[in-house]
């Protein structure tokens, strides 16, 4: 249960009341509240957060657990949660989540003195980018009339809210006077935050007593505002921490950057695009298991975020492109100090299997068998919605064709035989007018062997299938190019299916690169470092624009693989 006074919130209650035939006093006192609150080692602005708790009661059926989430209000000030002490519950949990984000307006005031001025974005507003230097100009309520005689043309515009004017209003108004930036004032105490109506307005609300000050300044001489505003923040952080057993007495969280995880996140792409972003943190009482914190990312561009890695949460992460493109990566823990780069949209896009998909199993003579059509490296896996780029799929027993399917996956039984056999899934892949620059082309083939009598492996949905991947690891800019007459580091990296029973250990692997689309191969020494096969392209200083791709590797079970990528990436001079 919660409280709420104003902007604060404040949840509190017991977590565990047994019923009787008896008269029962709850009282819910929330003068003994705790804040929550989150400092990060470099500033930052909180654009999400939640807080939620899960209750087992042990006592078994339909009514035995209870779980809340809140995500808090953009417009609340301040959360705070009642400690509990030790819950007598077969399972209790309480949790929180923040995403903090780089200051999108870094920006100070100034008359003739430094003035307060803490502005928040409101809902769907277009944001300033860059170096900002606006003078401020106040203008009444914001109406056409209040503009007669000020000069907003390229300036920032101070209107104190008022109930007889809408924002549509004030915002049209502001717009036609051809102000840079709408401030708006609050007329009440707490923040302000509204939907914008003009598209390509900035608008932004300051507190009634901040507000004051900086109209009084303009109608006595000029107000300056000058700093930075970023549209998209380079780095943000992701925090969130769970407190099994009870609800602690404080809650106030300052990860440092020895605890947190660094992520790098690459967008790929061969201009500036957009992109949603999706960071969830996972439990596995949750419903769903992971809960999502969504924001737009431009592509082309990288992007710094710092993970916490508290006990019992897990991050998983997909990125919907705006073509319709989609990438899932894994869920993970991340370790203290650690690094980890993330390649989405990266060029040398193939078929590939990971934990973002169901995988190829069977049970008994039922195949079903699904490889990520338009993946990535390092596990991660995606596609396009069906039937949007062309996808087939075959799926042989011996040489003999069991079924072609539209897609990326093939379900069906396979003709009953005795003791293991050999099969052969195939995908081929092609891109549909500008959904990816790169990889326009794939043809992947896959031999494996199974028996129908495999035995279901535990934990999984069925026998998993041994189809031997192939991961590539070259480092492109962000356009997917790498510079013509170079010496590029490239390594083929298979691996095999994970439980699979009738998987090998990885035995050999094949390079050959083509610089005219596929119409000539070259053969391409490869050196054995662990489970890598590397080598160095030397990329023709002339002549070549696009890099393709034809590799293969095999297993001591019988095992292999073959893909072809034509257009892998590009090549710049």
């Amino acid at each position: 249960m919660s409280r709420a006074c104003g902007n604060q919130t404040a949840p509190g209650g017991d977590p565990q009341v047994v019923v009787t035939d008896k008269d029962q006093s709850l009282v819910l006192d929330a003068r003994k509240a705790d804040e929550l609150t989150l400092k990060t080692p470099k500033d930052s602005d909180v654009a999400y957060r939640r807080f939620q708790f899960f209750n087992d009661s042990g006592i078994g059926g339909l009514y035995a657990t209870f779980g809340a989430t809140y995500a808090v209000p953009v417009d609340v000030d301040s959360i705070y949660a009642e400690a509990t002490g030790p819950v007598d519950s077969a399972e209790f949990d309480f949790a929180v989540r923040w995403r903090a984000i780089e200051p999108a307006l870094d920006v100070t005031a100034r008359s003739s003195r430094r003035l307060a001025f803490d502005p928040v974005y409101q809902l769907g507003s277009t944001r300033l980018d860059g170096r900002v230097s606006l003078r401020a100009v106040a203008a009444g309520k914001g109406t056409s009339a209040d503009y007669e005689d000020v000069d907003a043309k390229g300036r920032a515009v101070l209107v104190t809210r008022d109930d007889a004017v809408t924002a549509e209003e004030r915002e049209a108004a502001a717009r036609a006077a051809g102000a840079a930036l709408l401030i708006v004032v609050n007329d009440r105490p707490g923040p302000l935050v509204d939907f914008v109506t003009q598209e390509d307005l900035p608008v932004v609300s300051v507190r009634s007593a901040q507000g004051e000050k900086l109209v009084a300044a303009a109608a006595k001489g000029t107000v300056t505002l000058e700093g930075k505003a970023v549209q998209f923040p380079s780095y943000l952080y992701d925090v969130s921490k769970s407190w099994p057993g009870e609800i602690p007495g404080e809650l106030a969280l300052a990860p440092t950057t020895r605890q947190l995880a660094t992520v790098e996140s690459r967008y790929h792409d061969t201009q500036e695009r957009l992109a949603v972003d999706d960071r969830a943190d996972c439990r596995d009482y949750q419903w769903p298991p992971c809960l999502s914190v969504r924001a737009l990312q431009p592509t082309a561009t990288d992007r710094t975020d710092y993970v916490s890695t508290y006990d019992g949460v897990t991050w998983y992460e997909n990125v919907d492109h705006e073509s319709t493109w989609e990438q899932r990566g894994v869920r993970q823990a991340y370790e203290p100090r650690s690094t980890t780069v993330r390649n989405w949209f990266a060029p040398v896009t193939a078929p590939r299997t990971g934990d973002g998909y169901w995988g190829p199993r069977h049970n008994g003579d039922w195949f079903q068998v699904n490889v990520a059509h338009a993946s990535g490296p390092d596990g991660i896996t995606g596609g396009f919605p069906w039937g949007e780029t062309p996808v087939t799929s075959r799926l042989f027993h011996g040489d003999t064709l069991v079924r072609e399917n539209i897609g990326q996956a093939v379900q069906t039984a396979v003709p009953v035989e005795e003791g293991p056999q050999t099969y052969r899934f195939e995908i081929d892949t092609d891109a549909a007018g500008d959904a990816h620059r790169y990889s326009t082309s794939t043809r992947t083939s896959w031999t494996f062997v199974a028996d129908l009598a495999d035995e279901a492996v535990p934990g999984e949905d069925g026998t998993p299938l041994p189809l031997l991947q192939l991961d590539y690891d070259v480092d492109t800019a962000l356009d997917g190019t790498v510079r013509a007459g170079a010496e590029v580091p490239f390594a083929v990296v298979p691996y095999t299916v994970p439980g699979a029973p009738r998987a090998g250990s990885v035995s050999g692997a094949t390079l050959e690169v083509s610089y005219d689309g596929g119409s000539t191969w070259t053969a391409v020494k490869l050196r054995k470092d662990g489970d890598r096969w590397e080598t160095r392209l030397r990329i023709p200083a002339r002549g070549a624009d696009l890099v393709s791709l034809r590799a293969t590797a095999r297993d001591d079970a019988g095992n292999t693989v073959t893909q072809k990528v034509v257009a892998a990436f590009g090549v710049k001079r």
